[in-house]
């Protein structure tokens, strides 16, 4: 108890620390006046990092971490906190959101989900205190793998400051058996989002596989000849458009507008992390988050992006626990456990066009080709090398195995975690030189050497 005691105080120094240098450095700057864009992460106000309490957690049940950094907002003007919270008149549950009743109707399903995402129904609102502006946002893109989705559900649930989350689950599939999963989260705040132009709701016609479509591996000139309404669009192999491959990188896109610029959270300033439906995240990932924005706001003021988690064979995580880099964003080392702001997703939406038209079905590979070839500043990256999320995912687009049973794979990462339980909730985390190997390949080269699954054309 005394060892708990003498952490906690360590943090608060560690935190106050922070605040001390970081409050003048506003006021100095002009932070503290309503200046700047809405999306702007220091404008309109000082920052302030507020101590919550967390409860006790797995692992030892010794509340190491217990507590977050809860960034708010300080009025200069007459000092009085506001967390622009709003207000929830009445008890929102898993009974109040709307059902299909014959999952076969695509007609019903489309007006059940029109109707989840104008509602913007948020369960458990009654439960946990009003969701602040600069809170935790986790969203989580679903399609119909409930066996991996259970074990992310679970393994979220042991989080410590889980409670002050605001989850979302976005979904590309209406299914029963997903949504029975969901139905268990009683841990924190939830919402649904249903992306509305999945191969689902869309039957036999574009952006779904239409039969009028150029088949795969016809010949331009034999389409051409038929007729068929994709005929010009051929991908830079010859082939033709797979709805299945492009709705990922659709649905990405949709899911992160609808997040940032639709749902209605008040002014949500605040870290908003990607996760999907086949990942795994360890127990002091929220912690580890907040020390990594405290990082930002101090010492890293160009960092755009945060990444929690990394593809790592063999991790040796005493020697890493608490160790953190920075370098340019890239596909395949940064694209598990992103966290994204306002200002990162506002440069990210003004080449919407290109992310859409580019040659390439993977949402992060896009994101990439636009990183590096057209940003004149590429979005730089902070990213652990012990990491908090986990990918778990043996089935699925892009790997395919006689057995898919997520629960192997799961047990070997909580197996590490129990293993390294004293290095979970570090004090702080240090800076070390990013080793990762450069890409120089220009963009042709990169394009030439990437195969794709043609065009992912289409207005949303």
């Amino acid at each position: 108890m005394c060892r708990n005691v003498v952490r906690s105080l360590r943090y608060l120094l560690l935190v106050g620390g922070v605040v001390a240098a970081f409050i003048p450095i506003c006021f100095f700057m002009g932070l503290g006046r309503h200046v700047g864009s809405k999306h702007d992460l220091h404008a309109k106000s000082v920052l302030v990092v507020r101590q919550v309490p967390l409860p006790l957690q797995a692992y030892g049940g010794r509340g190491r971490g217990a507590y977050a950094s809860d960034i708010v907002r300080t009025n200069s003007s007459v000092g009085a906190v506001s967390t622009g919270r709003a207000v929830h008149s009445e008890a929102v549950t898993w009974k109040s959101v709307p059902r299909v009743a014959n999952a076969s109707n695509v007609d019903e399903i489309r007006a059940v989900t029109d109707e989840i995402n104008r509602r913007q129904l948020v369960v458990n609102a009654h439960l946990f205190p009003p969701f602040g502006e600069f809170g935790v946002v986790v969203v989580v893109q679903v399609h119909d793998r409930a066996d991996y989705l259970q074990h992310l559900i679970a393994s979220l649930r042991e989080t410590a400051g889980i409670a002050d989350v605001l989850l979302v689950f976005s979904h590309d599939v209406y299914s029963h058996e997903v949504n029975s999963v969901i139905e268990t989260v009683d841990f924190c705040q939830a919402m649904q989002i249903y992306y509305p132009h999945s191969l689902q709701l869309s039957g036999d016609r574009f952006p779904a596989e239409d039969p009028r479509d150029c088949t795969r591996n016809i010949l331009k000139k034999k389409a051409l000849e038929l007729g068929c309404p994709n005929a010009e669009w051929q991908d830079m192999y010859g082939h033709y458009r797979e709805a299945k491959f492009t709705q990922t990188k659709h649905h990405w896109w949709w899911k992160l507008h609808h997040v940032m610029e639709t749902v209605n959270i008040g002014k949500h300033q605040g870290p908003v992390v990607l996760l999907e439906e086949d990942h795994f995240v360890a127990p002091d990932f929220i912690h580890l988050l907040n020390l990594m924005i405290v990082k930002k706001l101090r010492e890293y003021s160009d960092v755009r992006i945060l990444n929690l988690g990394m593809y790592q064979k063999k991790i040796n995580f005493p020697a890493v626990y608490n160790k953190f880099s920075v370098d340019t964003w890239r596909s395949g080392q940064h694209n598990m456990g992103m966290v994204l702001f306002n200002e990162t997703w506002n440069v990210i939406r003004n080449h919407s066009e290109e992310f859409c038209k580019y040659d390439d079905y993977n949402w992060d590979w896009t994101l990439m080709h636009i990183n590096q070839d057209r940003l004149s500043q590429p979005l730089q990256c902070m990213f652990l090398w012990a990491p908090r999320i986990f990918h778990i995912g043996e089935c699925g687009m892009h790997a395919k195995h006689s057995r898919c049973d997520p629960k192997p794979v799961v047990d070997r990462y909580r197996d590490l975690l129990q293993k390294n339980n004293k290095y979970l909730f570090p004090d702080e985390i240090q800076f070390v030189k990013s080793t990762l190997k450069k890409n120089p390949q220009t963009e042709s080269e990169r394009r030439l050497g990437r195969p794709t699954r043609s065009p992912a054309v289409f207005k949303l």
